[in-house]
């Protein structure tokens, strides 16, 4: 054989035993604080969301949520029940309440706006907010 005919043996790599688990090491990376307004950035795991000083909660209030009153007091002395018709405070259709004796409290919207996200998804399909 000619020396450009001979065969080079590559090195053998040895296989890795099959109880050995592959793990994936997580990368730190370059995050930015998702808190309102923060411009800091900071080294962290990819599921991180908040700087050093606003991983604290405290230092992050809850904002509170004023919540719409959806009932509307009707002083009465009725003895019986009584069924009156009142406009929606929504959509200005009339409905009907059953006022009944020893109760004040009573809806202030009709069957069709009860739900908030109803109420809400008529005003914005109507124009008003």
């Amino acid at each position: 054989m000619s020396e450009k005919q001979k065969q080079v043996e590559l090195p053998v790599k040895e296989k890795e035993p099959y109880f050995t688990a592959k793990t994936t090491k997580k990368k730190s990376r370059l995050m930015k604080c998702t808190y309102n307004e923060c411009v800091n950035t900071f080294v962290a795991f990819p599921h991180a969301r908040f700087c050093e000083y606003h991983k604290d909660p405290s230092t992050r209030p809850k904002e509170k949520v004023v919540e719409e009153n959806t009932m509307f007091k009707f002083p009465h002395k009725f003895s019986g029940r009584i069924t009156i018709e009142r406009a929606c405070n929504c959509c200005g259709k009339p409905y009907q309440i059953e006022i009944y004796p020893e109760r004040e409290d009573y809806p202030c919207y009709c069957k069709d706006h009860q739900n908030e996200w109803k109420r809400k998804h008529w005003r914005m399909t109507h124009g008003e907010k």
